[in-house]
C-alpha cells in the first residue's frame, strides 16, 4: 500500500494529522490549478481552503480503489466554475493562466516565444478547451483524469486537446509572421 493511500485511510477515519499530510501533498497543485482559472489570489486561497473543507466533509464519498488526484481536481473544477457562476461580472471565458505556469514542451517547438505571448494566445481558447489543456499540458494529468474531472469522455478529451493545440500552433505561427 503506498504512502498516499494510507494517508487517505487514515483521513477517512478523521485523523486531522494525516489529513495535514493530504494537505500538505496537495495544496500547492490545486492553488496553482485553482489560480490559473480564477486569476485572483484571495478568491484563489478561499477556493482551495473550501476545497480541503469539502474533502474533509466528503472522504467517506471518496473510493480508495481510485486515484486520488482526479476527485480533487473535480472538486476544485467543480468550486471554480460556482465561482464563475457567482460573480456575474466574471465570464467563465475569462479563464487567465499565468505566465510562469507555461511550460514550452507542451507546444513543441516554440521556444522562441515568451510566455506572456503564449498566455494571450492560449486566453483566447474557448472554455472547454483552456480547461483541458490545463489540466492535461500544464497539471500534467492523464486524458483518463481530465476525462474524470470534466465529466467528458476520453475521445472529447482527446478532441478538444487536439483542437486547442492546434489552434495555438495556429496562433503562434500567425504571431511570429506578425513580428
Amino acid at each position: 500500500m503506498n504512502n498516499e493511500k494510507q494517508i487517505l485511510i487514515k483521513v477517512q477515519n478523521k485523523d486531522k494529522y494525516a489529513f495535514r499530510e493530504l494537505f500538505d501533498l496537495y495544496q500547492h497543485k490545486i492553488y496553482n490549478y485553482t489560480l490559473s482559472l480564477i486569476r485572483n489570489k484571495d478568491d484563489s486561497l478561499d477556493i482551495v481552503q473550501n476545497v480541503f473543507k469539502n474533502v474533509w466533509l466528503k472522504i467517506n464519498r471518496y473510493n480508495l480503489e481510485k486515484e486520488f488526484s482526479p476527485w480533487i481536481y473535480k472538486i476544485t473544477t467543480n468550486m471554480c466554475k460556482d465561482y464563475w457562476r457567482k460573480n456575474s461580472r466574471k465570464n467563465a471565458n475569462e479563464l487567465l493562466i499565468e505566465p510562469e505556469k507555461i511550460g514550452y514542451n507542451s507546444i513543441g517547438s516554440y521556444m522562441e516565444f515568451t510566455s506572456n505571448d503564449i498566455i494571450s494566445i492560449v486566453n483566447i481558447l474557448p472554455k472547454k478547451q483552456k480547461l483541458i489543456y490545463i489540466l492535461r499540458d500544464l497539471q500534467e494529468l492523464s486524458i483518463s483524469d481530465v476525462s474524470s474531472i470534466l465529466s467528458i469522455s476520453k475521445s472529447s478529451v482527446k478532441t478538444n486537446l487536439f483542437h486547442a493545440r492546434k489552434a495555438l500552433q495556429l496562433h503562434l505561427t500567425k504571431f511570429n509572421q506578425d513580428e
